[in-house]
């Protein structure tokens, strides 16, 4: 890499054509603050370009990965993180033919960047490949976790888990079933059942699924040709379908969940009104009997020779079955629970 030592006068200009490239997509220009960042930016990519001149491949390799998960962690799209590498390469392909007028540089520049390009990719993959597979665990145990009884999309989740792992490890041979026909969802989708045929468009969703081990294939290829922008670029493409695929298959699990949970709501609701009717039709009777009952309690007192002990004990069972009753019929939460403890207090000290 001495060659593009002849760079390094010119390395100012160089870093100032970059960054007004860079500024002029509205898309890259969101991430610089200001004129105070973009200095401070142009010198360390200076000084990170001229450090990298000595470097030997393996230090070359640790240097631009470091750089590509740094991307990442600043949350640099892919796709603008590709292009920005575009516009450096460019901008020393102007310098080696209008300023310096050297075409033979040409070749050392495509040489350089395409190493440090491919480790970059490789780098920010591998970062969001790390973060992926986390976020992708969450999102398997809240479908784990659903009352929905359909696995069609569980089953998806866990077949792009495997093949994150498999991009992760760099080994296809970890790679869950690559094609589409073979696919438990493509079995689901030839012969779907009418609860779904509602929710989404058949020939529309075989094109969409399709598509996701296409991408899937030509990942494993170019990551055995280790061609990491060319894997960056298509992971991105299938992360986009699979964002498609999978809200086509949640809009069919949320409707599926919707009338779960109506169905459910409903049942809970009979059930109360059941109750409600229950306890009413209870307390009527109740009612009409302790209605009864005070007349014999007006009896006793026309005898005071009644043993007053009784007519306490008398006394006190109507109270307290006015009182039990009233409780019973006030219960808000209706539950099993909720009811025992209104007709038997002592459960609430036990």
């Amino acid at each position: 890499m001495s060659n593009l030592k002849k760079f390094i006068p010119y390395i100012d200009d160089i870093m100032s054509t970059f960054y007004v490239d860079m500024l002029s997509h509205e898309q890259l220009s969101v991430f610089f603050k200001d004129e105070h960042a973009i200095a401070q930016l142009i010198e360390k990519q200076k000084q990170n370009f001229i450090d990298s001149l000595d470097d030997d491949d393996e230090q070359l390799e640790n240097r631009f990965r470091r750089l590509g998960s740094l991307h990442y962690d600043i949350k640099v799209p892919s796709i603008d993180f590709l292009k920005s590498t575009n516009i450096w390469r460019e901008s020393f392909t102007k310098c080696a033919i209008n300023v310096i007028k050297d075409p033979e540089l040409i070749i050392h520049i495509e040489n350089y960047f395409r190493k440090v390009d491919n480790f970059m990719s490789h780098g920010y993959l591998d970062r969001q490949l790390k973060y992926d597979v986390i976020d992708l665990d969450v999102l398997i145990e809240q479908y784990s976790n659903t009352i929905n009884d359909s696995t069609d999309t569980l089953d998806h989740l866990n077949w792009l888990k495997k093949i994150l792992i498999a991009i992760q490890k760099k080994d296809a041979s970890l790679a869950p079933e690559l094609d589409a026909n073979a696919c438990t969802i493509h079995k689901v989708l030839q012969n779907p059942p009418s609860r779904m045929t509602a929710f989404f468009d058949k020939e529309h969703f075989n094109d969409l699924h399709e598509r996701l081990h296409i991408d899937s294939r030509s990942l494993f290829y170019f990551i055995e040709k280790s061609d990491f922008p060319e894997v960056l670029s298509l992971y991105a493409n299938l992360l986009s379908v699979y964002k498609i695929t999978l809200i086509t298959l949640g809009n069919l699990t949320l409707q599926e969940t919707i009338a779960n949970l109506k169905f459910n709501l409903a049942i809970q609701e009979e059930k109360e009104n059941i109750y409600v009717a229950t306890i009413h039709g209870a307390q009527h009777i109740i009612n009409n009997l302790l209605n009864q009952l005070s007349l014999i309690k007006l009896e006793i007192k026309k005898h005071p020779d009644f043993d007053s002990e009784k007519a306490d004990m008398f006394n006190k069972m109507l109270s307290e079955a006015s009182e039990l009753i009233n409780k019973l019929s006030s219960v808000e939460d209706i539950n099993e629970d909720a009811i025992r403890k209104s007709v038997y207090p002592s459960i609430n000290d036990t």
